[in-house]
């Protein structure tokens, strides 16, 4: 079985090359949902 990594906004938003104002954006809307949200510190994560 495979490990997943988890990835922070800015670190995702940099392989993708988006903004993170623009993943914020597409969260918002519903069309890109993180996988996980810390719900202490706020930090968004995907993996």
């Amino acid at each position: 079985m495979s490990e997943r990594t988890k990835l922070k906004i800015g670190e995702f938003s940099k392989m993708m090359q988006v903004t993170v104002k623009g993943l914020r954006h597409y969260e918002q809307k519903g069309l890109l949902v993180p996988d996980e949200a810390d719900e202490w510190i706020g930090y968004r994560y995907t993996t």
